[in-house]
């Protein structure tokens, strides 16, 4: 474990990871956890994500991205559910990472 930030204004949850034998460094980012100290926001977040509105979580992954890749070298990001639909909104905007996702995304 690289770095985690957890319990953000916005709801995001997220994790910087290296694997210890290939060294490969991965973002995780968390699935809506509505019981969370943020839930609110991830309940937000998920309604926002089917509509034309940028959610700020998506600008908090995408701040978060930016950060850890200015430390670190990512090689891949991940996500579930909500964390899935963050992955592909960080993806989007940096092709050359690996995205692997278990979630959706309206674009």
């Amino acid at each position: 474990m690289l770095d985690t930030r957890y319990e953000h204004p916005t709801g995001l949850d997220a994790m910087t990871v290296r694997n210890e034998v290939t060294k490969e460094v991965t973002i995780v980012f968390v699935g809506t956890d509505a019981a969370g100290k943020y839930g609110n926001q991830d309940i937000l977040t998920d309604i926002q994500l089917l509509s034309p509105i940028e959610p700020r979580q998506i600008k908090a992954a995408r701040a978060y991205y930016k950060e850890m890749s200015e430390k670190y070298e990512i090689s891949s990001i991940t996500g579930n559910s909500l964390g899935g639909g963050l992955s592909l909104a960080v993806g989007v905007q940096n092709p050359h990472l690996n995205v692997l996702h278990r979630g959706f995304l309206r674009y």
